[in-house]
C-alpha cells in the first residue's frame, strides 16, 4: 500500500509509543540475565536509573522493597518456567519504597521454547492508599459501632427496666410516661446510629436482587398498607447490590415517604434505564432549598423522627459507589434518584 511506513519507520513509531506511556514496559532474556528492552518510565516508577539495569539485569530487584524481594524472585522463576504471573509489590528506594506496582509478566515462545520474558508494571500507589484509608475507616466504624452497641445500649436497658419497675410500685404514669417515651426515643437514635455506622462500610460482594419482591417485603415492614398507603413497582427489574443493605435503604426511603407524606401516600419504585432506579411519592414534596439538607444526620421535619433515616440511605448508596439525588416527583411529591447502578 502506497505510503505504508517501512520497517525502520514502524520501529521508530513503536519506540515513540512505548516511551509515551507511564507504564513500565520490559523484556528480558528467558534467564533474566539480559535486558532486551525497557522504557524510560522505569526510572520514574522504580526509582533506579535504567543504566544500572542495563549493566546488571537483576539489579531491578534492588528497587523492590526488601520484604517483597523473595516473592518477586519466585514470580520471576514462575514466568521463566512458562507460567504467566501477576502480583503487586512495593518499589522505589528513593521514596522509601512507598510506591506500589501491579506487574504482569509472561513467557515468549519460539519453536516451543521460552526465549524471552516480557511484561508491564503499572503504578497503583493511589489505589493502594485509597484501600488502606478505606481499611482504617472501616476499623474506625467498627470501633464506633462497638461503643454504640455496648456503652450506650447498656445504660438504656437499665433505664428501661427501672421505668417498668417504677410503674409496678407506684401510680405515677403522668411522670413515668414522658420518661419512658424519652428512653424509647434514645433507643431508636442509638439503633439508627449503629446502622449508620455499619452501613458506611464499603460493599465487597454484589449479587442480582429482584427489586419487586424486596420492595414488597420492605413495605410490609413499614406497616403503612393498612392505613391506605399504596406501593407500586413500575416494572420488574433487578439491581446488582448487597441485598441486606439495599433492604435497609428501601425501608428507610419508604418509611420516610410515609412519615412525611402521610399514611395515604402512594409510592412508586422503578428503573432509570440501565444505570439506576427511583423511589417517588405523591406527597407535598421537598422544597428546592431544603433538598441539599435532607441527607444531613439529624435533619428531620417529623416530630418523632431521629433524622438519620436518609443519612443511612446516603451511606448505603455511597458504600456501593452510587450517587443519590432528590428532586420533584411525577405527581409533585419527592423523588429520590439513585444512579451508577447495574440494572437488568
Amino acid at each position: 500500500m502506497e505510503g505504508e511506513p517501512d520497517a525502520d519507520e514502524r520501529r521508530r513509531m513503536l519506540s515513540q509509543l512505548f516511551e509515551s506511556t507511564a507504564d513500565v514496559l520490559w523484556m528480558f532474556s528467558a534467564d533474566w540475565e539480559e535486558v532486551i528492552f525497557i522504557n524510560d518510565a522505569y526510572e520514574e516508577v522504580w526509582g533506579r536509573p535504567s543504566g544500572a539495569l542495563e549493566a546488571e539485569s537483576r539489579d531491578f530487584l534492588e528497587g523492590v522493597h526488601p520484604d517483597d524481594r523473595e516473592a518477586v524472585r519466585a514470580a520471576m522463576e514462575r514466568i521463566s518456567g512458562g507460567e504467566p504471573t501477576e502480583m503487586e509489590f512495593r518499589v522505589n528506594p528513593r521514596e522509601g519504597y512507598r510506591r506500589w506496582v501491579w506487574t504482569r509478566g509472561r513467557p515468549v515462545y519460539d519453536d516451543g521454547e521460552i526465549v524471552r520474558v516480557t511484561g508491564v508494571s503499572r503504578d497503583v500507589t493511589e489505589r493502594k492508599r485509597y484501600e488502606e484509608e478505606l481499611r482504617r475507616q472501616n476499623e474506625r466504624l467498627d470501633e464506633f459501632a462497638s461503643i454504640v452497641s455496648h456503652d450506650l445500649r447498656s445504660p438504656l436497658s437499665v433505664a428501661q427496666g427501672r421505668v417498668s419497675l417504677a410503674r409496678e410500685d407506684c401510680d405515677c404514669d403522668e411522670h413515668l410516661e414522658p420518661i419512658a417515651d424519652a428512653v424509647e426515643r434514645m433507643a431508636s437514635i442509638v439503633d439508627d446510629t449503629l446502622v449508620l455506622a455499619r452501613q458506611g462500610r464499603a460493599v465487597d460482594d454484589l449479587e442480582w436482587v429482584d427489586v419487586g419482591p424486596l420492595a414488597e417485603e420492605c413495605w410490609r415492614l413499614v406497616g403503612a398498607a393498612d392505613a391506605g398507603a399504596g406501593l407500586e413497582v413500575a416494572e420488574p427489574f433487578r439491581l446488582r447490590a448487597d441485598p441486606d443493605r439495599l433492604r435497609h435503604a428501601l425501608e428507610n426511603l419508604l418509611g420516610n415517604a410515609v412519615a412525611h407524606a402521610g399514611e395515604d401516600v402512594s409510592i412508586r419504585v422503578g428503573p432509570l434505564g440501565e444505570t439506576g432506579f427511583y423511589v417517588e411519592d405523591d406527597g407535598p414534596g421537598i422544597p428546592a432549598e431544603e433538598r441539599d439538607r435532607v441527607f444531613d444526620s439529624g435533619y428531620s421535619t417529623a416530630a418523632d423522627g431521629t433524622g438519620l433515616g436518609l443519612a443511612i440511605v446516603e451511606r448505603i448508596v455511597e458504600a456501593h459507589g452510587w450517587t443519590i439525588e432528590v428532586t420533584e416527583g411525577t405527581d409533585g411529591g419527592a423523588r429520590f434518584e439513585i444512579r451508577g447502578v447495574e440494572v437488568d
